[in-house]
């Protein structure tokens, strides 16, 4: 598989529209809008509950959730939590990344908890030998305490894919689910790695109380020390996949 010598953008929204264009991942992914006030409010109107993120951002420090009640709206922003009294005041308490820089709104998927936090699933797939795509990692990420992101940075917890799974779901499904999981990874992988240059994406992988899976966000620059803390044979694999790529040829 060649792909050109061009690097995926980094920009959230770009990737968005990208996986968009590939009808294996559409039923994956939430719907997501550029950020502004009108997008916000007709999410809001359909989900009753989303999240804004910086089309920027990194490591979670730009995403904030909003939730529509019958009369009021609540912001939950890192540990902070403000409750807006209507539309005006909702804008005028957002955080100030969403005025400053290019944004996405998108509907906010309720993720089935590990130990009453919310949680999500980092897969990590690595350009072969062969030129596909090949799944090296994958883990969950559960939130700190009081905050709904997981990223790791913002002091998530992480572990073994399986203790969350079978935690979360009956044993019959945890088989269907990591079969899906690996699938889509594969799908994703393959799918931009035929047109862009890039070697290894770190995916978010969400799923909700049903078991459906959703496509959170694709990274470009994942980091793959945490899976020394996972699984040795892992950690080793996507080292020597990344140290290969590296390589003069």
């Amino acid at each position: 598989m060649e792909a050109t010598t061009v690097s995926i953008p980094i920009s959230k929204w770009h990737k968005y529209n990208l996986l968009r264009q590939n009808p294996s991942l559409v039923d994956f992914l939430p719907e997501t809008h550029i950020f502004w006030m009108a997008s916000l409010v007709d999410l809001l109107r359909r989900h009753r509950v989303v999240v804004i993120k910086s089309a920027l951002g990194q490591g979670g420090e730009t995403v904030c959730k909003v939730q529509r009640h019958r009369h009021h709206y609540t912001i939950y922003f890192g540990k902070n939590v403000a409750r807006a009294n209507d539309l005006r005041d909702l804008e005028r308490k957002l955080p100030q990344y969403t005025i400053r820089e290019l944004s996405v709104v998108q509907q906010y998927i309720c993720l089935a908890p590990y130990k009453n936090r919310p949680a999500d699933i980092r897969t990590i797939v690595q350009r072969n030998e062969n030129g596909t795509f090949e799944l090296t990692g994958m883990f969950y990420k559960r939130a700190p305490t009081h905050k709904f992101v997981t990223n790791v940075k913002q002091g998530g917890a992480f572990g073994p894919l399986t203790h969350y799974l079978r935690s979360a779901f009956t044993q019959s499904d945890v088989a269907k689910i990591i079969t899906s999981i690996e699938k889509v990874s594969l799908e994703i992988g393959n799918y931009l790695g035929g047109q862009f240059r890039n070697n290894v994406y770190g995916i978010d992988l969400g799923l909700d109380s049903a078991g459906h899976l959703w496509i959170i966000e694709v990274n470009t620059k994942p980091s793959l020390n945490i899976l020394q803390h996972i699984d040795k044979r892992m950690h080793s694999r996507a080292i020597f996949l990344r140290n290969w790529k590296k390589a003069p040829l």
